[in-house]
């Protein structure tokens, strides 16, 4: 069976790679990292930063890799108060948060003729979910959303809060991925950890974080791959 394991930058794909002995795979079209974990052939794949790339290189890994399921790791900026630096998050839905047809009627977010919003696969949460909970790694389950923006004012925190009150935590990636993924009825989970408060010391606090809280992250894969072993 194989499991892609997708992250936008070197500082969250490089922690989830500590496990394992991995072999680079490089091809004119996609390069990316493969390991064999028990009866896992596990897919490391760096999508680059934005919805744009990412969409592309999901896309590439699905037509020439073939994986079973998906599973996409990231650092988010929170817009939920009751979040902290360092929380896991494990996403039921994503959407788009810099999409806007409200003119056509269409919801906040929403594209014509896909998913509004975007689900996850509920073996995949139950599989998180339960990893995290024999792990100790205290979680929060709900919507993150992505867009082309690293959000650094507190205008546009507030924006967001009044179109999605229920809304955790934003990246940049998880929502193009999803987007694939469905297009494509490719079972996708997305996992994050919070980085940052976005806002106006999003950045600096981003920077200062970013390292510790991917690699607390990162702990969490093994138990992953544990519960799904378990489940198929």
């Amino acid at each position: 069976m194989k499991i892609a394991i997708l992250a936008a930058m070197d500082e969250e794909i490089e922690p989830l790679k500590k496990f394992f002995s991995c072999k680079k795979q490089t091809g004119s079209i996609l390069s990316y990292d493969i390991a064999n974990w028990h009866h896992f052939e596990l897919i490391f794949l760096k999508t680059g930063v934005g919805k744009v790339t990412a969409s592309i290189r999901t896309t590439q890994l699905i037509q020439q890799v073939h994986p079973d399921y998906i599973l996409t790791f990231g650092t988010v900026g929170s817009i939920s108060p009751y979040l902290e630096i360092g929380d896991f998050i494990i996403s039921d839905t994503v959407c788009y948060h810099d999409v806007d047809l409200t003119s056509f009627d269409y919801q906040y977010g929403e594209l014509p003729e896909t998913c509004f919003p975007f689900p996850m696969n509920l073996d995949l949460i139950t599989c998180v979910k339960q990893a995290f909970i024999k792990s100790s790694m205290p979680y929060h389950i709900g919507l993150v959303a992505s867009g082309d923006v690293f959000l650094s004012q507190t205008k546009q925190v507030e924006r967001l809060r009044q179109y999605f009150p229920k809304l955790l935590a934003v990246d940049m990636e998880c929502a193009a991925i999803a987007h694939v993924c469905c297009m494509y009825s490719m079972p996708l989970g997305v996992i994050s950890v919070v980085s940052d408060f976005a806002g106006e010391k999003s950045v600096t606090l981003h920077l200062n974080a970013l390292e510790k809280v991917s690699f607390s992250l990162a702990d969490g894969l093994i138990p992953i791959l544990t519960e799904l072993e378990n489940q198929v």
